[in-house]
């Protein structure tokens, strides 16, 4: 966990130096009235996403509800779902920082007025508003990918049952002729 906690802010100071370095290059110069209100948005839409996160909790809740399954099937479920909320926390502390972090910049560019922004705060940003946007990606394919993980389950459970009705039917069928014979 400790491993991975290091790799993601590796790839997020990362992200943030390539995004600095393209705006120090580039020589950007925008006012800051006009960026405080690109990024605030930005920070709206991605805070706003982020309650799909919240979604992703309740779907993994609904998903251990199902029943019939299979001792296989729940096995890998089990190991898999831990995971996976795991990651939808982190996401979600992630994103919300994110998108505060976000915010916070836009009212300081907003402050600004008609100044320029500097590259850093810019690229900072930016960075910033890019990770946040992955997180918002991220989490709606993960939505995606549980909804179908429940859909696929939900009809598992249902052949389930059918074929034990079916069979309960049968040998209530067979019982019944050789009580008649």
């Amino acid at each position: 966990m400790l491993y991975d906690l290091f790799r993601r802010f590796i790839f997020y100071i990362s992200i943030t130096g390539l995004s600095v370095a393209i705006f120090y290059w580039l020589d950007f110069k925008v006012d800051g009235a006009s960026a405080g209100s690109v990024f605030f948005y930005v920070a709206i839409f991605s805070g706003l996403i982020q309650a799909a996160n919240i979604a992703i909790f309740s779907k993994i809740s609904d998903i251990h509800g199902i029943k019939n399954i299979g001792v296989w099937a729940k096995w890998r479920l089990e190991s898999r779902i831990e995971l996976r909320r795991k990651a939808a926390l982190f996401r979600s502390l992630v994103g919300v920082s994110a998108a505060v972090i976000t915010g916070i910049l836009s009212g300081w560019m907003r402050s600004l007025g008609p100044c320029e922004v500097s590259f850093l705060v810019l690229g900072i940003a930016s960075a910033i508003s890019a990770i946040a946007i992955l997180i918002n990606l991220l989490t709606v394919y993960e939505f995606f990918y549980l909804s179908k993980l429940e859909t696929d389950l939900r009809i598992r459970s249902n052949e389930s049952e059918i074929r034990e009705k079916n069979l309960k039917t049968m040998k209530g069928k067979s019982e019944s002729e050789s009580d008649g014979d």
